[in-house]
């Protein structure tokens, strides 16, 4: 559906879909309980084209008018915006400090860095470190 902004939001029992509204970030998961609209209550659920999703639509506009559901963008806790990748590909931007460090000459590219979710559990990879900006959750990772 056109014009949606998504979230994923953290949640007691995992994370489940935020929607960006007027008022703040609807919890799809809650409004679905409530209002039953058949609506993706994942973002996995949207990128698989699970459950309808003019529902959210509807959620959005049942929520609002009930007043339910609807969390300030401040104090939502947001979770990762992809919650089950299947790769990760990075673009090291900080290959200037990076460079200087180990003594090599800075590239006169960002380098693109692969990294599936098994090689990141066997290296113990360190990934999703959160920063907020403007109630936008952006994620970067590095492999310690």
């Amino acid at each position: 559906m056109r014009g949606l902004a998504f979230a994923t939001l953290r949640r007691a029992n995992g994370y489940g879909l935020g929607v960006r509204t007027e008022r703040g970030v609807l919890d799809v998961v809650a409004a679905e309980q409530e209002f039953r609209e058949n609506a993706p209550t994942t973002i996995d659920a949207v990128f698989k084209g699970e459950g309808d999703i003019n529902g959210l639509k509807r959620l959005i506009d049942k929520a609002s008018a009930a007043n339910h559901h609807i969390v300030a963008a401040d104090r939502a806790s947001f979770g990762p915006c992809v919650t089950n990748p299947e790769k990760i590909i990075c673009i090291g931007l900080n290959y200037r400090r990076h460079a200087a460090e180990v003594g090599q000459q800075v590239p006169k590219q960002p380098i693109p860095l692969k990294r599936t979710l098994e090689a990141a559990r066997e290296s113990h990879a360190r990934f999703f470190r959160q920063i907020t900006m403007d109630q936008i959750s952006v994620y970067s990772g590095e492999s310690l």
